[in-house]
């Protein structure tokens, strides 16, 4: 049996939305770390930032990735900066792959502009955030197996992951 599909992305680029649909096809679980998290703590992930602060937060999303699906196979929404860390990338290349979801800065933008719930998003700048999203853009390029367009239709999305699941576990 092979391990879990690891998406990543930019916030807003539609990792819970797209994993959760294309768990529900391949009738696989499905967990988006951020929900983990927050679930573990019982606190919002703006909450924990705002509190504990952005390492503290970095922290748990480690210590709570090695303990999502390490042996069953599953669809995990990663956050954001989750590959930031090369230990997490590790981790994540040892139980399965990882794929970037691939969707323009304005699309991510429009999504997330009025959301709160995102720390990094309400406290810069477009322009800070642009540079942000340029930034982790080339680390998510350069870590993930696969990468696919997530400008197209959330249900084309669904089925390229769907499809890159089904290739992966034939492998």
């Amino acid at each position: 049996m092979r391990g879990a599909l690891y998406l990543c992305g930019f916030m807003g680029c539609g990792k819970t939305t797209v994993g959760r649909i294309a768990a529900e096809g391949l009738n696989l679980t499905f967990c988006d770390l951020d929900e983990h998290i927050e679930a573990y703590v019982g606190r919002s992930i703006s909450d924990i930032v705002k509190a504990d602060g952005i390492d503290r937060f970095r922290d748990l999303e480690s210590e709570l990735l090695g303990s999502v699906f390490s042996k069953s196979r599953a669809i995990v929404a990663l956050g954001g900066g989750a590959v930031l860390r090369r230990e997490n990338v590790a981790l994540i290349k040892k139980r399965g792959i990882l794929v970037f979801i691939d969707t323009d800065f304005s699309v991510c933008r429009e999504r997330i502009k009025d959301d709160n719930n995102r720390p990094l998003a309400y406290e810069k700048t477009i322009d800070e955030l642009e540079k942000l999203y340029n930034e982790r853009k080339r680390i998510y390029l350069d870590n993930a197996d696969y990468t696919v367009n997530g400008n197209t239709s959330v249900q084309a999305l669904s089925e390229g992951i769907i499809s890159i699941y089904n290739d992966y576990i034939q492998r």
